[in-house]
C-alpha cells in the first residue's frame, strides 16, 4: 500500500498537537488521508469508516482510557496497525504492549522522526 493511500486516525486530546504537529509530520512523509478525533466518541464514529493506522494517546486529561477505546474499536471489527503514545514508565510500557498487542509504542515525549521513521519503514 502506498503511504498516500494509508487511512490514518489520530486520537489525541491536545488539538494543536494533533492538527498541527502530528498531521503535518504525517503529510510530510506522504500520508494524506488523516482523520483526527479529540475524544473517544469521535474516534469510534470515525474508525467505523475503516483505517489502516491508529495513533492513540493513552491518556486524555486525567483519564487513561486507551484499553477501553481499543476494545470498542476491535468490537467494530476494524483492526488497524496501532501506535500507542504514552508518558508512562517502563513497567507500564511493557503492560501496554502485552495487553493491547501494540504494533509500535512511543514513549512521550518522542521525536516526530521516530514516528515518521516507523511509518516510512512499514508502509
Amino acid at each position: 500500500m502506498k503511504r498516500s493511500q494509508l487511512k490514518t486516525l489520530i486520537l489525541e486530546d491536545e488539538e494543536f498537537f494533533a492538527t498541527k504537529v502530528l498531521a503535518f509530520a504525517l503529510k510530510y512523509v506522504g500520508v494524506s488521508q488523516i482523520d483526527i478525533a479529540l475524544n473517544e466518541d469521535e474516534a469510534i464514529k470515525l474508525i467505523a469508516k475503516g483505517h489502516d493506522l491508529l495513533i492513540l494517546d493513552t491518556f486524555h486529561g486525567r483519564h487513561a482510557y486507551g484499553p477501553r477505546v481499543l476494545e470498542r474499536i476491535r468490537n467494530i471489527g476494524n483492526n488497524p496497525k496501532l501506535v500507542i503514545a504514552s508518558s508512562c514508565n517502563e513497567n507500564a510500557e511493557d503492560l501496554w504492549k502485552n495487553a493491547t498487542k501494540t504494533d509500535y509504542f512511543l514513549k512521550k515525549p518522542y521525536p516526530l522522526k521516530e514516528l515518521t521513521d516507523k511509518i516510512m519503514t512499514h508502509f
